[in-house]
């Protein structure tokens, strides 16, 4: 009886003995500088790294894909503008100018079309993203998460944002190890192919 209760307790201090494992961080709307802006009450995911690359591939090829489609579609509409303000030049016919006019109309929601996708798909692909999520934390008023009670390995962190001058998504690759693992999330970790940043 002894003996067993002598295992218990060795077993018991071993588990109590192994540290947590923890990540905490910031999220920022700069590139590493003490003043940059925070992303506050937003949504940071942790995703096993087995899981994430091959869906953010497709997802990166699924938005070139749209944006080609959405551009070409643009150009068609410019090149049509300046066919008819060429015949309208020509000939004065109002019939011409009318049908410039709508086409006119039809380009510049074509142009919202482009810029409300844009500035949207990235919320969306990170929703999608987070039903692969290990944990889900929200930011706080000065842009800090932490997330608790992590197993070890190689995981993703990844954020879609959006804000007046930018959107897209971050994403950096961590190894959490036993204790406290600690990073930055910012616009140095935009993925190259889903970010967006509208015209001034």
């Amino acid at each position: 009886m002894k003996k067993l209760l002598f295992a218990l307790l060795v077993v018991s201090l071993a588990a109590c003995s192994k540290q947590a494992v923890t990540l905490e961080g910031s999220l920022t709307l700069g590139t590493g500088r003490i003043d940059d802006p925070p992303l506050a009450n937003q949504s940071v995911l942790l995703i096993p790294d087995s899981l994430v690359g091959k869906s953010l591939e497709q997802y990166r090829q699924g938005y070139k894909q749209e944006i080609a489609r959405l551009e070409q579609a643009n150009l068609a509409v410019g090149n049509l503008l300046d066919s008819l303000q060429t015949v309208f030049k020509k000939t004065g016919d109002k019939k011409i100018e009318e049908r410039y006019r709508a086409v006119a109309d039809s380009g510049a929601k074509l142009k919202r079309e482009l810029e409300n996708y844009r500035a949207s798909i990235f919320v969306f692909i990170a929703k999608e993203l987070s039903k692969q999520a290990s944990a889900e934390v929200k930011t706080d008023n000065q842009g800090n998460f932490k997330f608790q009670s992590l197993v070890e390995g190689k995981y993703v962190v990844l954020a879609g944002y959006t804000s007046q001058k930018r959107s897209g998504l971050l994403v950096k690759p961590v190894e959490l190890k036993p204790g406290a693992n600690k990073i930055v999330l910012n616009f140095r970790d935009a993925d190259p192919i889903l970010t967006y940043a509208p015209e001034e």
